[in-house]
Protein backbone atom coordinates (compact mmCIF):
# COMPACT_ATOMS: atom_id res chain seq x y z
CA UNK A 1 0.00 0.00 0.00
CA UNK A 2 2.85 2.35 0.89
CA UNK A 3 4.56 1.68 -2.43
CA UNK A 4 1.29 2.41 -4.23
CA UNK A 5 0.97 5.82 -2.53
CA UNK A 6 4.59 6.68 -3.37
CA UNK A 7 4.04 5.78 -7.03
CA UNK A 8 0.92 7.98 -7.13
CA UNK A 9 2.84 10.94 -5.68
CA UNK A 10 5.62 10.56 -8.23
CA UNK A 11 3.12 10.42 -11.09
CA UNK A 12 1.33 13.51 -9.73
CA UNK A 13 4.59 15.50 -9.61
CA UNK A 14 5.49 14.42 -13.14
CA UNK A 15 2.03 15.43 -14.36
CA UNK A 16 2.23 18.89 -12.77
CA UNK A 17 5.65 19.73 -14.19
CA UNK A 18 4.80 18.31 -17.61
CA UNK A 19 1.92 20.82 -17.84
CA UNK A 20 4.09 23.90 -17.29
CA UNK A 21 5.14 26.05 -20.23
CA UNK A 22 6.97 29.33 -20.47
CA UNK A 23 4.59 32.10 -21.52
CA UNK A 24 5.63 34.20 -24.47
CA UNK A 25 4.11 37.57 -23.57
CA UNK A 26 4.79 40.50 -25.84
CA UNK A 27 5.34 43.62 -23.75
CA UNK A 28 3.68 46.72 -25.28
CA UNK A 29 6.13 49.08 -26.94
CA UNK A 30 5.13 52.39 -25.39
CA UNK A 31 6.95 55.57 -26.29
CA UNK A 32 7.54 58.38 -23.76
CA UNK A 33 5.10 61.27 -24.10
CA UNK A 34 6.25 64.90 -23.64
CA UNK A 35 4.95 66.47 -20.43
CA UNK A 36 4.66 70.24 -19.84
CA UNK A 37 4.05 72.24 -16.67
CA UNK A 38 3.70 76.03 -16.60
CA UNK A 39 1.62 78.37 -14.43
CA UNK A 40 1.66 82.17 -14.75
CA UNK A 41 -0.02 85.32 -13.43
CA UNK A 42 0.08 89.11 -13.86
CA UNK A 43 3.07 90.64 -12.08
CA UNK A 44 5.42 87.72 -12.75
CA UNK A 45 8.97 88.70 -13.70
CA UNK A 46 10.08 85.20 -14.64
CA UNK A 47 8.42 82.54 -16.80
CA UNK A 48 9.43 79.03 -15.75
CA UNK A 49 8.36 75.94 -17.70
CA UNK A 50 9.01 72.28 -16.90
CA UNK A 51 9.47 70.05 -19.95
CA UNK A 52 10.03 66.32 -19.52
CA UNK A 53 8.80 62.95 -20.74
CA UNK A 54 6.45 60.40 -19.25
CA UNK A 55 7.88 57.12 -17.96
CA UNK A 56 6.37 54.16 -19.87
CA UNK A 57 5.01 51.42 -17.64
CA UNK A 58 7.45 48.74 -18.83
CA UNK A 59 10.46 50.98 -19.41
CA UNK A 60 13.73 49.68 -17.97
CA UNK A 61 15.90 52.75 -18.53
CA UNK A 62 15.54 56.42 -17.51
CA UNK A 63 13.81 58.73 -19.96
CA UNK A 64 16.12 61.11 -21.82
CA UNK A 65 15.94 64.82 -20.93
CA UNK A 66 14.75 67.41 -23.45
CA UNK A 67 17.34 70.20 -23.38
CA UNK A 68 17.21 71.54 -26.94
CA UNK A 69 13.55 72.38 -27.49
CA UNK A 70 12.31 75.65 -28.97
CA UNK A 71 9.83 77.17 -26.49
CA UNK A 72 7.83 80.34 -27.12
CA UNK A 73 5.00 82.07 -25.26
CA UNK A 74 3.05 84.66 -27.23
CA UNK A 75 0.70 87.32 -25.91
CA UNK A 76 -1.39 90.07 -27.54
CA UNK A 77 1.50 92.55 -27.71
CA UNK A 78 4.74 90.58 -27.38
CA UNK A 79 6.27 87.10 -27.38
CA UNK A 80 9.09 85.54 -25.37
CA UNK A 81 11.45 82.66 -26.15
CA UNK A 82 12.45 80.48 -23.19
CA UNK A 83 15.89 78.87 -22.96
CA UNK A 84 17.00 75.83 -21.02
CA UNK A 85 18.50 76.45 -17.57
CA UNK A 86 20.93 73.64 -16.75
CA UNK A 87 20.96 74.38 -13.01
CA UNK A 88 17.26 73.68 -12.40
CA UNK A 89 16.44 71.79 -15.64
CA UNK A 90 13.68 74.23 -16.63
CA UNK A 91 13.05 76.55 -19.56
CA UNK A 92 13.03 80.16 -18.39
CA UNK A 93 13.00 83.79 -19.46
CA UNK A 94 12.94 87.05 -17.50
CA UNK A 95 10.07 89.39 -18.35
CA UNK A 96 8.65 92.76 -17.39
CA UNK A 97 5.98 92.65 -14.70
CA UNK A 98 3.36 93.89 -17.21
CA UNK A 99 3.88 91.09 -19.75
CA UNK A 100 0.88 89.10 -18.46
CA UNK A 101 -2.28 91.21 -18.65
CA UNK A 102 -5.70 90.64 -17.07
CA UNK A 103 -8.27 89.12 -19.42
CA UNK A 104 -5.77 88.34 -22.19
CA UNK A 105 -5.03 85.04 -23.96
CA UNK A 106 -1.52 83.60 -24.10
CA UNK A 107 -0.35 80.83 -26.39
CA UNK A 108 2.41 78.27 -25.93
CA UNK A 109 4.37 76.72 -28.79
CA UNK A 110 7.06 74.06 -28.36
CA UNK A 111 9.12 72.30 -31.00
CA UNK A 112 11.02 69.33 -29.61
CA UNK A 113 14.46 68.24 -30.77
CA UNK A 114 12.83 65.36 -32.68
CA UNK A 115 10.61 67.78 -34.64
CA UNK A 116 7.38 67.10 -32.73
CA UNK A 117 5.26 70.16 -32.02
CA UNK A 118 3.23 70.93 -28.87
CA UNK A 119 0.84 73.78 -28.22
CA UNK A 120 -1.61 75.17 -25.69
CA UNK A 121 -3.30 78.39 -24.60
CA UNK A 122 -4.84 79.94 -21.50
CA UNK A 123 -6.70 83.13 -20.66
CA UNK A 124 -5.73 85.22 -17.63
CA UNK A 125 -8.78 85.90 -15.37
CA UNK A 126 -10.14 89.44 -15.48
CA UNK A 127 -9.35 90.58 -11.95
CA UNK A 128 -7.93 90.07 -8.50
CA UNK A 129 -10.40 88.82 -5.89
CA UNK A 130 -9.88 90.02 -2.33
CA UNK A 131 -10.40 87.93 0.79
CA UNK A 132 -13.39 89.36 2.69
CA UNK A 133 -13.05 87.52 6.00
CA UNK A 134 -11.40 84.54 7.68
CA UNK A 135 -12.83 82.57 10.60
CA UNK A 136 -11.98 79.31 12.34
CA UNK A 137 -13.82 76.60 14.21
CA UNK A 138 -11.99 74.29 16.61
CA UNK A 139 -12.59 70.53 16.57
CA UNK A 140 -11.61 68.38 19.57
CA UNK A 141 -10.43 64.98 18.39
CA UNK A 142 -10.88 61.70 20.25
CA UNK A 143 -7.10 61.54 20.68
CA UNK A 144 -6.83 64.72 22.71
CA UNK A 145 -5.48 67.18 20.15
CA UNK A 146 -7.29 70.11 18.51
CA UNK A 147 -7.74 70.71 14.80
CA UNK A 148 -9.33 73.66 13.06
CA UNK A 149 -11.59 74.30 10.11
CA UNK A 150 -10.80 77.61 8.44
CA UNK A 151 -13.47 79.39 6.39
CA UNK A 152 -12.25 81.95 3.85
CA UNK A 153 -15.00 84.16 2.41
CA UNK A 154 -14.88 86.41 -0.66
CA UNK A 155 -17.22 88.00 -3.20
CA UNK A 156 -17.51 86.51 -6.66
CA UNK A 157 -17.00 88.75 -9.69
CA UNK A 158 -20.49 88.97 -11.29
CA UNK A 159 -21.53 88.14 -14.85
CA UNK A 160 -18.52 85.89 -15.46
CA UNK A 161 -17.81 82.20 -15.05
CA UNK A 162 -15.19 82.10 -12.28
CA UNK A 163 -13.06 79.42 -10.64
CA UNK A 164 -11.12 79.68 -7.39
CA UNK A 165 -8.49 77.91 -5.33
CA UNK A 166 -6.87 78.63 -1.96
CA UNK A 167 -3.36 77.87 -0.77
CA UNK A 168 -1.92 78.57 2.67
CA UNK A 169 1.62 78.48 4.02
CA UNK A 170 2.71 78.37 7.66
CA UNK A 171 4.66 81.43 8.86
CA UNK A 172 7.22 81.57 11.66
CA UNK A 173 9.27 84.34 13.29
CA UNK A 174 13.03 84.26 12.96
CA UNK A 175 14.30 84.58 16.55
CA UNK A 176 17.46 86.43 15.46
CA UNK A 177 16.10 88.91 12.90
CA UNK A 178 12.41 88.93 13.93
CA UNK A 179 11.55 88.52 10.24
CA UNK A 180 8.50 86.56 9.18
CA UNK A 181 9.51 83.55 7.11
CA UNK A 182 7.61 80.76 5.39
CA UNK A 183 7.87 77.28 6.84
CA UNK A 184 7.51 74.44 4.31
CA UNK A 185 5.56 74.24 1.09
CA UNK A 186 2.04 75.62 0.57
CA UNK A 187 -1.03 73.54 1.38
CA UNK A 188 -3.80 73.57 -1.22
CA UNK A 189 -7.38 73.29 -0.02
CA UNK A 190 -10.69 72.73 -1.74
CA UNK A 191 -11.70 74.51 -4.91
CA UNK A 192 -14.74 76.66 -5.54
CA UNK A 193 -16.71 78.05 -8.47
CA UNK A 194 -19.68 80.36 -8.86
CA UNK A 195 -22.20 77.81 -10.11
CA UNK A 196 -25.67 78.91 -8.91
CA UNK A 197 -24.14 81.85 -7.01
CA UNK A 198 -22.95 84.34 -9.62
CA UNK A 199 -21.86 87.56 -7.94
CA UNK A 200 -22.59 86.20 -4.48
CA UNK A 201 -20.47 85.44 -1.44
CA UNK A 202 -18.38 82.27 -1.72
CA UNK A 203 -16.54 80.26 0.94
CA UNK A 204 -13.55 77.93 0.68
CA UNK A 205 -12.96 75.63 3.62
CA UNK A 206 -9.42 74.75 4.73
CA UNK A 207 -8.02 72.61 7.53
CA UNK A 208 -5.02 72.91 9.85
CA UNK A 209 -3.68 71.53 13.11
CA UNK A 210 -3.29 73.56 16.27
CA UNK A 211 0.22 75.01 16.23
CA UNK A 212 1.48 76.35 19.55
CA UNK A 213 5.17 76.33 18.59
CA UNK A 214 7.23 79.11 20.12
CA UNK A 215 8.07 80.63 16.71
CA UNK A 216 4.67 80.15 15.06
CA UNK A 217 3.28 83.40 13.62
CA UNK A 218 0.30 82.53 11.43
CA UNK A 219 -0.58 81.62 7.85
CA UNK A 220 -0.07 83.30 4.51
CA UNK A 221 -3.28 82.81 2.53
CA UNK A 222 -3.29 83.04 -1.26
CA UNK A 223 -6.68 83.26 -2.98
CA UNK A 224 -6.37 82.30 -6.63
CA UNK A 225 -8.80 83.41 -9.31
CA UNK A 226 -8.08 80.59 -11.78
CA UNK A 227 -8.49 80.00 -15.46
CA UNK A 228 -10.79 77.10 -16.31
CA UNK A 229 -7.76 74.99 -17.28
CA UNK A 230 -6.15 75.59 -13.88
CA UNK A 231 -9.37 74.61 -12.10
CA UNK A 232 -9.91 71.43 -14.11
CA UNK A 233 -6.30 70.37 -13.61
CA UNK A 234 -6.47 70.99 -9.84
CA UNK A 235 -9.82 69.22 -9.56
CA UNK A 236 -8.49 66.14 -11.37
CA UNK A 237 -5.34 66.19 -9.23
CA UNK A 238 -7.45 66.24 -6.04
CA UNK A 239 -9.46 63.26 -7.29
CA UNK A 240 -6.27 61.40 -8.14
CA UNK A 241 -4.68 62.06 -4.74
CA UNK A 242 -7.80 60.86 -2.91
CA UNK A 243 -8.24 57.84 -5.19
CA UNK A 244 -5.70 55.83 -7.16
CA UNK A 245 -2.87 58.18 -6.16
CA UNK A 246 -3.46 57.61 -2.45
CA UNK A 247 -1.93 54.14 -2.54
CA UNK A 248 -5.27 52.34 -2.27
CA UNK A 249 -4.97 49.37 -4.68
CA UNK A 250 -8.77 49.11 -4.94
CA UNK A 251 -9.39 52.75 -5.88
CA UNK A 252 -10.78 53.40 -9.34
CA UNK A 253 -8.31 54.84 -11.88
CA UNK A 254 -8.32 58.63 -12.06
CA UNK A 255 -6.85 60.62 -14.93
CA UNK A 256 -5.12 64.00 -14.70
CA UNK A 257 -6.57 66.77 -16.87
CA UNK A 258 -4.29 68.03 -19.65
CA UNK A 259 -4.58 70.95 -22.09
CA UNK A 260 -1.36 70.27 -24.02
CA UNK A 261 -1.97 69.40 -27.68
CA UNK A 262 0.18 66.41 -28.76
CA UNK A 263 1.41 65.94 -25.21
CA UNK A 264 0.46 65.89 -21.54
CA UNK A 265 0.50 68.52 -18.81
CA UNK A 266 -0.86 71.95 -18.04
CA UNK A 267 -0.37 75.53 -19.23
CA UNK A 268 -2.61 77.75 -17.11
CA UNK A 269 -3.08 81.28 -15.84
CA UNK A 270 -4.37 82.69 -12.57
CA UNK A 271 -4.42 85.84 -10.45
CA UNK A 272 -3.46 85.89 -6.78
CA UNK A 273 -4.38 87.91 -3.69
CA UNK A 274 -2.46 87.37 -0.44
CA UNK A 275 -3.50 87.84 3.18
CA UNK A 276 -1.71 87.16 6.48
CA UNK A 277 -3.96 85.41 8.99
CA UNK A 278 -3.09 84.92 12.67
CA UNK A 279 -5.46 82.38 14.37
Amino acid sequence: MKNYINICLVLLVLFIFSCTKDANVKIPNQKPIPVVGCFFKPGDTLISLQLSYSQPLYASSPVAKETNAFVKIEGPLDSKILTYNQSNEKYEVKINSNFFQFGQKYSLYIKLSNGAELSSESIVPNSLVSIKSVSTQSIQSNFGFVTYDMFVKFNDEPSLKNFYSLSYTELTKDTLTNDTVTNGTPFFSNLANDNNNDGGELTIKAFFYNNDGINFYGYKLALLNCSKDYYQYSESLNKYNSGSGSGNPFAEPSFIYSNIKNGLGIFAAYTQTNKIYKP
